[in-house]
């Protein structure tokens, strides 16, 4: 399916999931006219919520010629859901300008709508190079690589609001669908909303055919740090838009070998944009800088200095010391354990802004370790807009791999399975 059909299906994703009504025989259509095998209408008929029906019906469409996409569009007019097909699988110059910005995901969650303006360029592998690396790296040829999504956490209850995540969201949106991802965005989850999306994942049929999964998460959090008499234990947190904290493993294990069968063996990108601020309970002393108290002063000290174009991200992002397995994962955190993360509320965060920025222009011939030393490269120069340098002010972004393939190159351009 040619990109420009492959983009309605990502932007357009949550209204479709929301708006179309799979019973009625649409399913008998797809499988009449070859559309699907008769194995995956049934997996899509025997899963009992409509929501997760549709949405096993769109990953699948990606995977198929332009003509299916033709097909389906018909097969919908023929069930009188004309409406959809016009609103939201026309072409983009035509239906972007019809998109309801009040729309929401089947989770609650609100779409983000992807404008001209933010459509990322990613140069082009060539097939030489992918010849010569196949070999010895995870497979990443198929039309349709696997999903990509994004939870970016906006406002949390009682906290600050996280200015210039959307322009982070709208970014990786285009990355990633032109990386040939299938992109899933959720805005202002709840803590319960990110779990269930967790547990779900583990239950989607389609991992089967997808190469890789790709995860963000933007939003506030921190490192809870106790002593107690049986020693010192760190727990990492993120939070959802009702301010309750998720256990970064629980984001973690959902998706791991043991959990997800179907994964095993593929590579499992996970990002976390966030402050990693260490929260004391107990006795316990420390010499980290990032208390509540010094992230408000220097939250005061940059926006007078930066005339309010900056804001600071409260959130957290890893395992130190992992009690579940993480094989064939690459965790990305946007700084170190107990120090700030920095976000630009015009131009969003210095960490997602280098990945956007390394990948658009490396992604074709560079594999992601090495575009991620990259990006901490271009992290750790960076200081404020409108400040003076301030080396207490320096992010290091880091990452972590258990890779078990000598590469991992997206090659984007190449499509060898349709």
């Amino acid at each position: 399916m040619r990109e420009e059909l492959l983009e309605i299906l990502s932007k357009n994703r949550p209204q479709l999931v929301e708006n179309i009504d799979p019973e009625h025989g649409i399913l008998n259509d797809l499988l009449a006219q070859n559309v699907f095998t008769r194995r995956q209408a049934k997996t899509i008929e025997v899963m009992p919520d409509p929501f997760r029906q549709v949405e096993a019906i769109l990953d699948n469409l990606r995977r198929r010629p332009d003509e299916d996409f033709d097909k389906f569009c018909n097969i919908l007019c023929k069930h009188r859901q004309d409406e959809v097909v016009e609103k939201y699988l026309k072409p983009l110059k035509s239906a972007s300008s019809e998109i309801d910005d009040d729309e929401k995901h089947s989770t609650g969650c609100k779409s983000q709508e992807l404008t001209s303006e933010s459509i990322i360029q990613v140069r082009k592998s060539s097939r030489e190079f992918y010849d010569k690396f196949k070999q010895s790296a995870y497979p990443m040829c198929n039309q349709f690589r696997g999903k990509c999504i994004i939870f970016n956490v906006e406002t949390v209850r009682g906290m600050t609001r996280r200015e210039g995540t959307e322009r982070d969201l709208q970014n990786l949106r285009s990355l990633f669908t032109t990386l040939h991802f299938c992109v899933d965005a959720f805005t202002d989850p709840t803590a319960k909303d990110i779990t269930d999306k967790m547990q779900k994942i583990t239950r989607d049929p389609g991992l089967e055919q997808d190469q890789c999964l790709v995860l963000f998460l933007l939003s506030h959090g921190r490192v809870v740090t106790t002593m107690t008499r049986h020693g010192v234990t760190s727990i990492e947190h993120i939070y959802g838009s009702d301010g309750l904290p998720v256990k970064t493993e629980d984001i973690l294990e959902p998706i791991t070998n043991a959990r997800c069968p179907a994964m095993r063996g593929k590579p499992k990108l996970v990002f976390f944009q966030a402050c990693r601020e260490i929260f004391k309970v107990g006795s316990l002393e420390t010499d980290a800088i990032a208390t509540d108290a010094i992230c408000a002063t220097v939250a005061t000290t940059i926006s007078s200095s930066s005339s309010s174009l900056y804001a600071i991200s409260a959130a957290s992002a890893s395992l130190s010391q992992p009690p579940i397995s993480l094989k064939d994962f690459v965790v990305g955190y946007s700084t170190e354990s107990g120090y700030l993360s920095y976000r630009e509320v015009q131009s969003g965060s210095w960490y997602i802004d280098a990945i956007v920025r390394v990948f658009s222009e490396f992604a074709h011939e560079m594999d992601l370790c090495a575009m991620l030393r990259k990006v901490n490269g271009i992290v750790a120069e960076q200081w404020p807009t409108g400040s003076a340098i301030d080396n207490s002010l320096r992010q290091v972004a880091t990452h972590t791999d258990s890779l078990t393939k000598p590469y991992l190159f997206f090659f984007p351009g190449i499509v060898t399975e349709r």
